[in-house]
């Protein structure tokens, strides 16, 4: 089996007087170094800044040279500052060349007189980077200067591009911990980078009452999200405004159009907040609706005893039950959330007492209601809602109270 053998020798200085200086050099030698280890070399050896002397280059390199076999590798590679010469007798074969080492310049006819001795039949690589420092075109080996654009180009609220830092590192230049900045979710505030290029989320936003909040938004409101539509003439708003707020009560109910699943009702014993939001078109003519009732059922909770949500499971049934006959916050006592197929899902709310709050629009109507009644049924982290539009004519709506079916 062959068998690799190698010297990388290089001086970032050296101590001749007049040799130019290269930086780099070093880390020529080192990634050449690096590349015969990888490839599993036998052996490998590396000069550099006072070991890069020309006797010890000389003497590492023949003894190499006397390990090889035929078949056998010798790889050989200089880095650094030098110069063209006169062309010398002892081992005449092409312009001399010159690199300077830490001690002294060594001239590669120094080096192929050595190799010319080998006499088995191995193969000689020889890789020479070097410069005079002065031609344009080989300019004096040096590491790029600091803010030199490197690595990574990214350029984000917590991330400029890289830049070489004059010394030979590529760097990142990240924002200081706590720099603000955006995650692109609209749904938290006060992001902030952690150091080490990346926005992490703040504070999520809490959104009012009957608006949900969307990553890509932010804020919307109920009446403007895309829900599931009801059962042409199945649903119902009804509101008895009685003597006395205690009696007061409003009931909706509502049947779906499409299939609805279990899993479109959210999380309401851990994560939804449900919310019955009531719109009437008291707003100008071209403006969103007026919302003017938002009746809560926040997820989890203890109504009285007991959990206030229910996840049921009967047979033929699967859907949620909330029940608090404490009525608040917000009046609602009952919420029944059931999944089926079109035509047989179904939602209700049912809410009574003084929380509901019911203030009729004036002397005449309960509700304004120029054009249309809006209710829908909405939760944080559930994929559907739930709309029935009421228009005119109305079955009733008087100080006392509304009803109408849609």
């Amino acid at each position: 089996m062959a068998n690799g053998y190698s010297i990388h020798v290089a001086a970032h200085k050296s101590q001749k007087i007049g040799a130019s200086k290269a930086p780099g050099a070093e880390l020529a030698a080192v990634a050449m170094h690096e590349i015969a280890v990888g490839l599993g070399y036998t052996e490998s050896v590396l000069l550099v800044d006072t070991q890069a002397t020309t006797q010890k280059f000389k003497d590492e390199l023949q003894r190499l040279a006397g390990k090889l076999h035929a078949g056998d590798i010798l790889f050989v590679s200089l880095a650094g500052t030098g110069k063209a010469l006169a062309e010398s007798t002892d081992c005449p074969h092409a312009h001399d060349q010159g690199v300077n080492l830490f001690d002294d310049l060594l001239v590669d006819d120094e080096i192929y007189c050595r190799l010319s001795k080998i006499t088995v039949n191995a193969r000689v690589i020889v890789v020479a980077d070097v410069c005079d420092g002065i031609h344009p075109t080989c300019p004096v080996d040096a590491f790029a200067p600091s803010g030199t654009f490197c690595g990574s180009s990214a350029d984000t609220d917590c991330t400029n591009r890289d830049t070489c830092d004059r010394a030979g590192t590529c760097r990142a230049n990240n924002e200081a911990r706590g720099t603000t900045c955006s995650d692109g979710d609209a749904c938290t505030t006060g992001d902030q980078c952690d150091g080490t290029g990346s926005c992490t989320g703040g504070t999520p936003t809490i959104c009012p009452a009957c608006e949900l909040c969307r990553s890509d938004a932010g804020c919307v409101a109920a009446i403007d999200l895309a829900c599931e539509p009801g059962v042409p003439g199945t649903s119902t708003l009804t509101i008895s405004n009685n003597p006395g707020t205690a009696n007061d009560e409003l009931f909706f109910d509502w049947t779906g159009a499409n299939p609805i699943a279990k899993t479109d009702f959210g999380s309401p014993l851990s994560l939804s907040d449900y919310q019955l939001c009531i719109y009437d078109d008291k707003a100008a003519p071209g403006e969103p609706h007026t919302l003017v009732y938002a009746l809560s059922a926040d997820a989890g909770g203890v109504c009285g005893r007991v959990p206030c949500w229910f996840d049921l499971r009967w047979p033929g049934f699967a859907g949620f039950l909330y029940y608090d006959n404490e009525l608040t916050p917000d009046g609602v006592q009952l919420v029944l959330l059931e999944a089926g197929r079109a035509g047989k899902s179904q939602v209700s709310v049912t809410a009574r007492g003084r929380n509901l709050g019911l203030v009729p629009h004036d002397s005449k109507v309960f509700f304004s209601q120029s054009n249309k009644v809006t209710a829908v049924l909405v939760a944080n982290g559930a994929p559907k809602c739930f709309r029935a539009e009421f228009t005119r004519p109305w079955l009733k709506n008087l100080p006392s109270g509304y009803k109408d079916r849609s």
